[in-house]
């Protein structure tokens, strides 16, 4: 198991700008993932991982796994509740 925090920044934010501008010199250097010598594919692999995880929550929503294991779990840990 593994747990992933991935921040978004909008292209537009002083921040964003500052290090596209600056690169290694700006002082927001180490909020972005960088690959290569172009700040875009570390803020684009931002936007993927952003992505995945809205699909990882819809996928929950509509499917509700968790919803449906717990319900199994209770039927098989309570169900000699009855005999008592």
């Amino acid at each position: 198991m593994a747990d992933l925090i991935v921040n978004h920044v909008s292209a537009k934010s002083i921040q964003f700008q500052d290090y596209f501008q600056k690169g290694k010199d700006s002082k927001y250097v180490s909020f972005f993932l960088k690959f290569g010598s172009n700040a875009k594919y570390g803020f684009i692999l931002a936007t993927v991982f952003a992505a995945l995880l809205f699909v990882g929550f819809l996928l929950n929503m509509i499917f509700k796994p968790t919803h449906i294991r717990l319900a199994k779990l209770n039927e098989s840990e309570y169900q000699n509740l009855d005999s008592l």
